[in-house]
């Protein structure tokens, strides 16, 4: 879920916008975000934490009726979940293992009255001056909106923003016919295949054509993969899911096998615009081309295989 412009969410959607907002922040610099459930001992202080060693809260208010009122409990929420740092040491000494804090963040909706800020700094004074070990000796405490992360929000807001970043290398005939030569089982099952599902197609460029789309795919989804980590597991949930269902399906399956292909690859291409709005019209054929090449060469799509 995510706000509008002005619009404060509840506790439970603000941290979930929160985490997916902090997860692409840092996908997009090269780190990681740690989510930290709180189930089991509850909330120790932090909701999460950069491998560069920033720690973020979340916070929405909830039922204030003015300003005075939001104000108190933005710092009484500072003033607790840093207590909970100090509480918890033994834990975080364990959780971070070496990885010093070196800032901490209440990541808020709104953000408007200055008293706040001049009480978050005041506060990480007070628990620098307890010598933490997990706490860095450059440890600084800031309080911050969405609007901190102008790139992964907008990413939010306008999914195909992906496709504009993503660069992946691109596929020559070389390409292809390097393939043909270092993956001769692949190639293989790949002509076994073609020669049932498309009888009538020239198989060398039947062949090609299929490879050029397994290549594409690969190198979309590594790039895919490096810089949104996320998106790329929902892609490969979605499609290792589809595959098992199409094996089930298949042994009892009387579907003649060109209308197999098209089926599904059509199916795929589907599922990917329904789950993957952040894929363009030419990603989602790529993809659902590119894996059925891959399921066709790695003989897990079609029944039957080549002999000899």
């Amino acid at each position: 879920m995510m706000p509008s412009e002005d619009e404060q969410l509840d506790g439970g959607p603000w941290q979930e916008y929160v985490d997916k907002l902090l997860t692409i922040h840092y996908s997009r610099l090269g780190g990681v975000y740690q989510r930290v459930p709180s189930k089991g001992q509850g909330d120790a202080g932090l909701e999460g934490f950069s491998n560069c060693g920033h720690g973020y809260q979340c916070y929405s208010d909830e039922a204030s009726l003015n300003h005075k009122q939001r104000t108190k409990k933005q710092k009484d929420k500072i003033t607790r979940d840093l207590k909970k740092l100090e509480t918890n040491k033994d834990f975080w000494i364990e959780t971070l293992q070496g990885l010093k804090l070196r800032r901490w963040s209440l990541v808020v909706p709104s953000l408007d009255d200055k008293e706040v800020i001049k009480h978050a700094r005041k506060k990480a004074k007070e628990l620098l001056n307890k010598k933490l070990p997990f706490i860095a000796e450059t440890f600084e405490v800031f309080v911050e909106t969405a609007d901190a992360f102008p790139a992964a929000r907008a990413e939010i807001r306008e999914p195909a923003l992906v496709s504009k970043i993503l660069r992946p290398k691109p596929v020559t005939e070389q390409h292809v016919a390097d393939m043909e030569v270092e993956e001769p089982l692949f190639i293989r099952n790949l002509d076994f295949k073609l020669s049932k599902a498309a009888p009538n197609a020239d198989p060398e460029e039947s062949r090609r054509d299929y490879l050029k789309w397994h290549l594409q795919c690969s190198n979309f989804l590594d790039e895919l993969h490096q810089k949104f980590p996320l998106h790329w597991e929902a892609i490969d949930q979605l499609t290792t899911t589809l595959i098992a269902a199409i094996q089930t399906k298949q042994r009892s399956d009387t579907t003649p096998l060109p209308d197999k292909l098209l089926e599904v690859e059509g199916d795929l291409e589907k599922r990917l615009k329904d789950s993957a709005a952040f894929l363009t019209d030419a990603e989602r054929i790529t993809l659902a081309f590119g894996h059925v090449a891959r399921w066709m060469g790695e003989c897990s799509l079609f029944k039957g295989a080549p002999h000899g």
